[in-house]
């Protein structure tokens, strides 16, 4: 982390602000389950980012955060929990290669939201990423196009 934060030091076009503590618990508060450690680290080394680079959109994480916990009141059939198990595996990583040999599309497509994640952020449309908060897998982001949602802010 420390070699990552001398390079983006190097190349920054704007500052580099560790995120509070706080605002770490806070955040994890709000999902409703703990960070990754790596996440949580290069929150408190690096923050949200620093430009060129992307940056993370604390406001718009936490707004469609809980845009989602309202959808899961209004839609309780869709509730999945940030504590759940992360559905992929390993295993299943290892298994793409095999299936874009078979010319299957190996798009992440999931008809309700996905346990064991956070929102990450916003690609347009319904295209997200999303960080896998636990499994095999956690502290891997994944990108996916959000087949429940009609619209994202």
């Amino acid at each position: 982390m420390a070699e990552l934060g001398e390079e983006l030091a190097r190349i920054a076009t704007s500052p580099i602000t560790a995120l509070p503590f706080s605002e770490i618990e806070a955040l994890e508060k709000m999902i409703g389950a703990p960070l990754p450690e790596e996440f949580r680290s290069f929150l408190l080394d690096i923050g949200l980012g620093a430009r060129p680079g992307p940056v993370l959109d604390l406001a718009w994480i936490v707004n469609e955060t809980r845009r989602e916990h309202q959808y899961f009141l209004e839609e309780p059939d869709m509730t999945v929990s940030p504590q759940q198990p992360f559905p992929i595996t390993q295993t299943d990583v290892q298994g793409l290669p095999r299936l874009s040999a078979e010319g299957i599309e190996s798009i992440l497509w999931f008809d309700k939201p996905t346990p064991g994640t956070m929102l990450l952020c916003n690609h347009g449309c319904t295209w997200i990423s999303m960080l896998a908060l636990n499994g095999e897998l956690a502290g891997t982001v994944w990108m996916t196009e959000m087949g429940w949602v009609e619209e994202m802010h």
